[in-house]
């Protein structure tokens, strides 16, 4: 049996995972997990299965194409509802610096108490996507079950040729090379440094996005791989 697990299942405090799902898990023969991390601790933890690494990838069915041609409304923005984590890793960078107080702005719902103005509903469908082009540097911020690995937005924003500062995680790096297919930063003041810098060197941030774009829009980052790895594996 065959098990695509796109949560974490030692994560029982969250809808998407509970007890009976970790106490299925030896029951699989084959289970694909997102996170390098959570593989090695799954295959510690139960070594009777065998568990494969499988990271998100772009859907071109929802995303749309976008052309070269760059059109801003956004300095910097952040999409995405709040919760605990999200709301703490904001304000610390909401409160770092009045310049990102003055250039970021917030697409989601549950930010009221953020006592911050520059707040936006949330969007979905075309609207999500268009938001990232748009926006000249876009945030993606990492809950505690993603660290060292990624989200979905790890590959929606490239997709949508969009500049990306992304929290850094072992896992992302390896799929978009710091620098030249995204950025990263490991604290505040480093965030506010390449924040400082891309938002003044368009030519640069540009490169990094169609870079990025580019290679997100291959094959081997569509879940039509993602499909044929599966595959591959259950019929070897």
């Amino acid at each position: 049996m065959c098990n695509i697990n796109p949560d974490n299942p030692f994560n029982t405090n969250r809808i998407s995972s509970n007890c009976l799902i970790k106490k299925s898990i030896p029951n699989y023969d084959y289970y694909f997990i997102w996170s390098n991390e959570l593989k090695y601790k799954l295959s510690e933890t139960y070594p009777n299965t065998k568990f494969i690494y499988l990271p998100f990838a772009v859907d071109d069915f929802i995303i749309p194409v976008f052309n070269n041609n760059f059109n801003y409304c956004y300095n910097l923005s952040f999409i995405g509802n709040s919760d605990k984590e999200r709301f703490f890793k904001l304000n610390l960078l909401l409160n770092s610096h009045q310049l990102i107080r003055e250039n970021l702005m917030v697409f989601g719902n549950g930010w009221d108490s953020l006592n911050f103005k520059s707040i936006k509903g949330q969007v979905n469908g075309n609207d999500y996507f268009i938001t990232f082009n748009k926006t000249k540097i876009n945030i993606n911020i990492l809950r505690d079950q993603n660290r060292d690995a990624h989200n979905m937005r790890t590959f929606e924003i490239p997709a949508s040729c969009a500049f990306m500062l992304h929290e850094y995680s072992k896992d992302a790096i390896d799929l978009f090379k710091p620098g030249e297919e995204a950025e990263y930063y490991q604290s505040v003041e480093e965030f506010l440094d390449k924040f400082k810098f891309y938002l003044n060197n368009d030519s640069i941030r540009e490169k990094i996005a169609l870079s990025a774009y580019n290679k997100s829009r291959t094959f081997e980052y569509s879940y039509k791989q993602r499909a044929q790895l599966i595959l591959n594996e259950i019929t070897k």
